[in-house]
């Protein structure tokens, strides 16, 4: 399962030349790096870029303001994800790419829609999904799916939505761990949902030592460490003890907004000022 990495860069679309962030020199400085750029002006869609996936077959997907595209390294190619005889454009936000190839493309304003060799299943009120805007997609370990919306978290199991968690009901992020247990970002803190049947809930925020109760995204790295970003900073949760990462540290800026780990345990922490290599 690959789940979209949130880039917010609102001007241009930045990607590395060749393996994108795989397989990168560790000593090797970012500036070393062939860097392409893309804008609206040379090809990109729409300057507007909210989620970047790359997927098995090695397209890469954008969800834009202005819809759903697909690059395969020279072109654009825009997809339509829209009802049939429906021609609007649909913010795309959030992006999976699900163990059984299939692509799940969560919207602003219009539901949930699957991608599955070339046909397009919509998600929404008539389906029995309860709300309109998505934010987050994560295929659990047990191949389901849950579905961060704007008034909580969905279970999508056997083509039903079940209600999973929805006190705070905002969600900005989804992770899961190696243990199961599932770390929720909300605009009040990170939530951790324990992988039993009881469904114990574990709270950080501000008054246990987040930076910023405002979450921007949840990643699990290699070693089982929860790395969080907010909107004033990086965390990390390791031996249940949090640290904090600030410009000190090197950060180019203190609002978090991506975060992904490579093959060679670099964590690649996209801010709001620029990107940076832990």
């Amino acid at each position: 399962m690959l789940c979209g990495k949130k880039i917010f860069l609102l001007f241009s679309f930045l990607l590395i030349e060749t393996t994108f962030l795989f397989a990168l020199d560790p000593e090797k400085s970012i500036a070393q790096y062939g860097q392409t750029t893309w804008q609206r002006k040379n090809g990109l869609p729409s300057n507007a870029v909210n989620v970047v996936l790359q997927t098995h077959d090695g397209y890469v997907w954008l969800g834009t303001s202005a819809g759903l595209f697909r690059f395969d390294g020279v072109s654009f190619t825009k997809m339509n994800i829209n009802k049939e005889g429906t021609m609007s454009y649909e913010g795309v936000v959030s992006l999976c790419e699900a163990s059984d190839g299939s692509l799940w493309i969560g919207t602003a304003y219009d539901g949930l829609r699957q991608l599955k060799n070339g046909t397009v299943k919509h998600y929404g009120k008539n389906e029995g999904f309860f709300d309109t805007q998505v934010k987050e997609i994560l295929e659990t370990r047990t191949k389901k799916f849950l579905i961060g919306t704007s008034i909580g978290v969905f279970l999508f199991d056997h083509d039903k939505f079940i209600p999973f968690f929805n006190n705070p009901n905002f969600i900005t992020a989804l992770a899961q761990d190696s243990s199961g247990n599932v770390w929720i970002g909300t605009h009040v803190g990170v939530y951790m949902v324990t992988d039993d049947a009881q469904r114990h809930v574990f709270h950080l925020s501000m008054q246990t030592g987040l930076p910023n109760d405002n979450i921007q995204t949840v990643y699990i790295d290699h070693h089982a460490n929860v790395w969080i970003g907010t909107a004033d900073g990086l965390s990390r949760w390791k031996n249940r003890a949090l640290k904090n990462f600030t410009i000190a540290d090197g950060l180019p800026n203190v609002h978090i907004n991506a975060l992904y780990q490579d093959r060679n345990d670099n964590l690649w922490v996209g801010t709001q000022g620029g990107l940076c290599r832990y």
